[in-house]
């Protein structure tokens, strides 16, 4: 998409390394708050081991839109099936082709709105 629509070679290049970094960069902020545990162990008065409520779990639809983007994202993806967590595997190939098509789509509409010279 950015080389259709950026002509410097040199310059789409880069621009692609620094958004594949920061998207790669996101997806681990974002696995990280899903990755917080529910419930949390803490010491009682009486020295009893407590289970609580974590305040930092990430619960409703907050979750299921912070999980939509771990999913969407290639290097949420990536997290993912390396590492077997979150979402069912096969949902995943759904999302990837979701993202070409829309990414190609988005391209070709600017290039065709572009004045080639």
């Amino acid at each position: 998409m950015v080389s259709m629509i950026y002509s410097n070679k040199a310059g789409a290049t880069v621009i692609n390394l620094v958004f594949a970094f920061l998207l790669l960069l996101t997806a681990f902020i974002l696995i990280s708050y899903l990755m917080v545990p529910e419930f949390q162990f803490v010491h009682g008065v009486d020295g009893v081991m407590e289970q609580i409520r974590n305040p930092n779990y990430v619960s409703g639809i907050r979750r299921t839109i912070l999980q939509i983007l771990c999913d969407i994202l290639p290097g949420g993806q990536a997290v993912q099936f390396t590492t077997g967590l979150l979402s069912p595997l096969w949902t995943l190939p759904l999302y990837s082709a979701g993202v070409c098509v829309a990414c190609t789509a988005a391209g070709v509409v600017v290039f065709y709105k572009k004045d080639i010279k």
